[in-house]
């Protein structure tokens, strides 16, 4: 092939530019070949062809890494101009996100992950779920309010109305509704206290019975001398017992009965006795005379009938008496006239007339 001698450096055959040679060594002056292969970038045996869009380096034997969508990397140095996808970082867009970032340029921090796992590196989600008051495939959304917890499937409890739990912990920070304690608000009153943090004791609700814990009123009643609905008035003065129904009796005048025992601790008007004044002195003594003239007339009825028993015993005696002298007295009769008969007919004559003794 003819070569000429006056061609400039770099060129072959017809005085052709040369191709992009590696390290800038010419190619040859006849074929134009560059026997060192071919600078990053290009290629083909006269190394004058580009590489192909999304190839780079020596041969384009390399294809570009996480290059922009839509863009490609630099054909020599397999740069990406536009930047890199999401979860890549570097020059050439070919190092994943850094564990905790995320998005483009790995410019983002991974939000509540569960605690030990980290998000995807692109997406930014968190394949393992969220720590406790934290939901959504990020993780970045926090509970709604009134829920906590894993998920937020928790409910708060019993927070003071208008209030909500925290979102993590569930515990209410300004306090409980009425009748609850504890940091999440979930325990109850112990029973005999209610109210506000469980700090009020229940009053005077009947023995054996406690208040409620919310309103602190006593459903099963009062004890003996209190009235309301927790039991915490004492009884208007001048009534006692239970429900404060039982009016006091004749307590001294210008005092009262005690509320619960209904007893005069004055003493009692004029005419009443006992310890709450309800029994009539006058009554008591009336009927302590009627007793005694009662007794009386059982006494005196008693030794009459005694005395009618002594009278009849005597009447008895006398009549029985004269009963035995008659009997004798015919027996003595009966002997003579036997004896008269066993004599003569003519002393029975002078029998007939005997004087009389």
């Amino acid at each position: 092939m003819y070569v000429n001698s006056a061609c400039l450096p770099n060129t072959h055959s017809s005085c052709e530019p040369c191709g992009q040679c590696a390290g800038g060594v010419p190619c040859d002056k006849i074929s134009g070949l560059c026997s060192v292969g071919c600078q990053e970038g290009w290629s083909g045996s006269l190394c004058k062809t580009p590489c192909t869009p999304g190839t780079h380096g020596a041969g384009c034997l390399s294809l570009c890494s996480h290059c922009k969508t839509g863009s490609v990397c630099h054909r020599v140095t397999g740069r990406c101009p536009e930047g890199c996808q999401q979860g890549w970082r570097g020059a050439k867009c070919d190092e994943a996100c850094i564990p905790g970032t995320h998005g483009a340029g790995c410019l983002s921090l991974c939000s509540h992950c569960k605690t030990g796992s980290v998000c995807h590196q692109v997406t930014g989600q968190c394949p393992e779920g969220c720590q406790q008051g934290w939901r959504g495939a990020k993780c970045d959304e926090a509970c709604i309010p009134g829920t906590h917890g894993a998920g937020c499937l928790s409910l708060c409890s019993n927070c003071k109305t208008g209030s909500v739990c925290h979102q993590v912990t569930g515990q209410c920070p300004e306090g409980c509704q009425q009748g609850w304690r504890g940091a999440k608000c979930d325990e109850a009153c112990i029973p005999g206290t209610h109210g506000a943090g469980c700090l009020s004791l229940c009053s005077h609700c009947k023995t054996g019975s406690v208040c409620h814990q919310v309103t602190g009123q006593c459903p099963e009643g009062c004890q003996q001398g209190w009235r309301g609905a927790k039991c915490d008035e004492a009884c208007i003065p001048g009534t006692h017992g239970a429900g404060c129904l039982s009016l006091c009796s004749h307590c001294k005048t210008g005092s009262v009965c005690h509320q619960l025992t209904g007893q005069c601790p004055e003493g009692c008007q004029q005419g009443w006795r006992c310890a709450k004044c309800d029994e009539d002195e006058g009554e008591t003594g009336a009927e302590t005379n009627n007793t005694s003239l009662l007794i009386g007339v059982i006494g005196a009825s008693a030794g009459v009938v005694v005395l009618l028993v002594i009278i009849a015993i005597i009447v008895a005696a006398v009549v029985l008496s004269r009963r035995k002298r008659r009997t004798r007295q015919q027996s003595i009769d009966q002997y003579d006239t036997a004896d008269m008969a066993r004599r003569p007919k003519i002393f029975r004559a002078a029998t007939d007339h005997c004087p009389a003794y």
